[in-house]
């Protein structure tokens, strides 16, 4: 790892420490995020947990491309996120694969939006915030924001 590089998270390996994951940028302003472990071998809790999941969205902010939507703390949670083709509106769906409901989901927007929809729950719109009604275990729930 370059000395220029970030180290972000480390892991315990045989009394030592080696990368878990860092950043690095090089001369030419590329920048880099590097997961030091390979996702079909690696034991799931490398990969999937809430400190990961806010490594890869801060990431994504630092490259410049913040995710069009985000709820955190959620790892049985799936979202898509689609934007129309011209940018005035934005549609996202939620599913729960968990046993567990998600009592008040807040979902965090890129952009400036307007107004909300929701389908199959209540939703409502707070700057870039979207609260949600509950989702049931196995549930799903979806809304559109609009410019």
């Amino acid at each position: 790892v370059a000395p220029a590089a970030v180290i972000e998270s480390r892991f315990d390996v045989g009394g030592g420490t080696v990368p878990g994951t860092y950043r690095y940028e090089n001369a030419q302003g590329q920048r880099f995020f590097v997961l030091c472990f390979d996702g079909s071998f690696a034991e799931e809790s490398l990969f999937r947990s809430y400190a990961r999941q806010r490594q890869i969205a801060d990431a994504c902010r630092w490259f410049g491309a913040p995710l069009p939507a985000h709820l955190a703390g959620e790892p049985d949670l799936y979202m898509m996120a689609k934007q129309s083709p011209d940018g005035q509106s934005m549609a996202v769906g939620l599913w729960d694969f968990g046993p567990d409901d998600i009592p008040a989901p807040v979902v965090q927007l890129a952009g400036e939006w307007t107004s909300v929809e929701g389908l199959n729950c209540e939703a409502a719109l707070d700057g870039n915030t979207v609260r949600l009604s509950r989702i049931e275990p196995f549930g799903f729930a979806a809304f559109e924001v609009r410019k």
